[in-house]
């Protein structure tokens, strides 16, 4: 069995690849006042953030209930994939204005702001956060995520630290999960059912319906496994909900990645190679507006 990968504080909770251990290693020694944490769906960078949030305020790993409501922490997230507008910057404007009156904390962070996928920012909400990414109040941490560097704008690069999250080994994850506790049986139908994402198969074995992919991961498996008739009884109802389109194909597609390396069969290799397709071109017509309804049906029809 390999190693599980040496942890430190930081990351004591998480199976994470080790060049991304080294670079929270570095913050963890030197914090930045703002910093973008970058990598894709399911890697595990809100978890990051989570314990990134705990560390700077002396605490163990918050559980995610006390970290939504925490007093000193501020979470910014889009609804059902909408954009972030300027006023939701403003009211954070106004919040950081606010005197503490006292702080719990060991740390000398007095307060945090989680702004979750910030590619979803609008142009003008993203130029409005500059200034407080800049010069954020004293003892203020902005942490950020986005799926890539080049999501947000270039003048919120350049005023961020940046920590590129790479997904760990399968065998690193299947030795974590086994450190766990876990079968390995039920690791390897998780990882088969993510797609390898470290996120999307700690969600799946503590059958965690919060993680932002939980939902998305129930229905790409039911699709799969349906027939042709009762995959199209479910595009009306899909259509209405892009962002849940968007995360299906982005877990179906991975779904298909990880099955086609366990697959040896001729007959097997050309139904995923079938699913990728697929995949791949009700993507690209999704991010060429090109009508859902269209899209899921000739989806759903190719698979």
């Amino acid at each position: 069995m390999p190693d599980v990968p040496t942890t430190s504080p930081i990351t004591a909770t998480l199976v994470i690849h080790p060049t991304t251990q080294a670079a929270l290693d570095a913050y963890a020694l030197t914090p930045a006042h703002a910093l973008l944490v970058t990598g894709a769906k399911g890697t595990g960078k809100g978890t990051i953030l989570r314990l990134i949030s705990s560390s700077l305020l002396g605490r163990e790993m918050l559980p995610v209930e006390t970290y939504n409501a925490h007093p000193y922490i501020r979470i910014i997230r889009s609804e059902d994939g909408k954009a972030i507008s300027i006023e939701t910057i403003r009211e954070l404007q106004h919040f950081l204005s606010l005197k503490i009156p006292g702080k719990d904390v060991a740390s000398t962070t007095s307060r945090i702001v989680v702004i979750e996928d910030a590619h979803l920012l609008t142009a003008e909400a993203q130029n409005a956060l500059l200034k407080t990414l800049e010069e954020p109040p004293a003892g203020t941490v902005l942490l950020l995520t986005a799926h890539s560097l080049d999501s947000v704008l270039p003048t919120i690069q350049s005023r961020v630290r940046q920590l590129v999250v790479q997904p760990p080994s399968d065998d690193h994850v299947t030795a974590y999960f086994q450190a766990q506790g876990f079968g390995a049986a039920a690791i390897d139908r998780a990882l088969l059912i993510s797609g390898g994402l470290p996120g999307m198969t700690q969600a799946l074995l503590s059958e965690d319906e919060q993680h932002p992919l939980y939902v998305a991961t129930t229905h790409a498996r039911g699709i799969l496994q349906s027939k042709t008739y009762e995959r199209l009884l479910l595009v009306d109802g899909l259509a209405k909900q892009k962002e849940l389109c968007t995360d299906i194909l982005y877990v179906v597609g991975r779904m298909a990645r990880m099955a086609l390396t366990r697959t040896a069969d001729k007959a097997g290799i050309d139904r995923w190679n079938r699913v990728m397709r697929a995949t791949y071109d009700a993507e690209r017509q999704l991010s060429k507006s090109v009508q859902a309804k269209l899209v899921l049906t000739n989806f759903m029809l190719a698979l």
